[in-house]
């Protein structure tokens, strides 16, 4: 198999998430990749299924797990100990978008807004007395590039490649 190329990097302080900058590639049988650092592993429907990252501080991997629609369910990503794991769980809307992330109690966190099938904005601690409202803006293929704040500064910015 080519190698699957998928670069990116968030900037803001752990919104959504830090992601290093990696090229993965995968096996004829699409089992798993990696790029020193980070390992990803896939089930046999080819669905992202745990990742690794055991150099790094802040985050040790996750699992994730998929409904009997195929969209992404849930997610566990392991931390240091003795910091637990955290769990999140997806809330999708009729048209198969994420449109919250809640914890294990039902807590919302994330709220994620759409125009159709564009994403247009993310609300970010939903649960805090001063959630922030993130833009998306998307490339030509309707993908989420960036994302900018309230005031008008980017906080993300991904590349991919097919």
């Amino acid at each position: 198999m080519a190698a699957n190329k998928c670069c990116g990097r968030w900037l803001a302080g752990g919104f959504p998430r830090w992601q290093e900058t990696a090229k993965t590639s995968a096996s004829d049988s699409g089992a798993a990749g990696s790029n020193n650092s980070l390992s990803y592993s896939y089930d046999v429907e080819g669905r992202l299924s745990k990742s690794s990252a055991p150099l790094l501080l802040f985050n040790n991997g996750g699992r994730y797990g998929y409904d009997a629609l195929d969209r992404l369910a849930w997610r566990v990503v392991a931390k240091p100990l003795p910091t637990p794991s955290i769990t999140t769980l997806y809330v999708h809307d009729t048209h198969n978008h994420i449109i919250a992330e809640t914890d294990l109690s039902g807590v919302t966190w994330r709220e994620y807004i759409w125009l159709d099938d564009l994403p247009v904005a993310v609300v970010d601690g939903v649960n805090t007395g001063s959630p922030k409202l993130y833009y998306v803006h998307t490339d030509h293929l309707g993908r989420p590039a960036r994302m900018t704040a309230q005031n008008q500064g980017w906080v993300v910015s991904a590349k991919a490649a097919p």
